[in-house]
């Protein structure tokens, strides 16, 4: 029974993820998007800076689960662009630090401000009943989800 669930679970999953897709993201028109654009993982990075403002490559790397060699490119041009910034650590020149910059947190708000009014836009037309009830759900994923990340594997 368990196990079942687990694949329901994993089937429901993978077709939310295009779903939303489509429908949040893909309904984002060019004229809509800030100036700068940025391939997925470039977004990933900056997003992953945003969140936490300063951190040294190698964690960067780490946490997005690609190569150093993959990722000073990334860094590159989110620097060319100037949207981060580049620190040598003053007490071991190894070590790189990478911090967003304002124009940087700019960009992810912005992001952020326009993705959020897709979902406002795309949930407009429910009645209190089902956004009372889409609410209860998404906060009891939201808190299962936590709790799946503080596990260690």
């Amino acid at each position: 029974m368990r196990n079942e669930l687990i694949e329901q679970f994993s089937d429901n999953f993978m077709l939310l993820m295009p779903l939303l897709q489509r429908k949040i993201f893909d309904a984002v028109a060019v004229e809509e998007c800030p100036p700068v654009r940025l391939s997925p993982m470039a977004a990933r990075l900056l997003i992953l800076l945003h969140e936490v403002r300063r951190c040294i490559v190698s964690d960067l790397s780490e946490q997005l689960n690609i190569t150093r060699s993959n990722i000073s490119p990334l860094l590159d041009k989110l620097v060319k662009k100037g949207l981060v910034s580049r620190h040598s650590c003053e007490n071991d020149r190894r070590l790189v630090f990478v911090e967003i910059t304002e124009q940087g947190d700019w960009l992810c708000n912005e992001y952020q401000r326009i993705i959020s009014n897709k979902i406002k836009e795309m949930v407009s037309f429910l009645d209190v009943t089902d956004l009372s009830e889409l609410n209860v759900h998404m906060d009891k994923l939201k808190s299962i989800l936590i709790k799946t990340s503080n596990r260690q594997p």
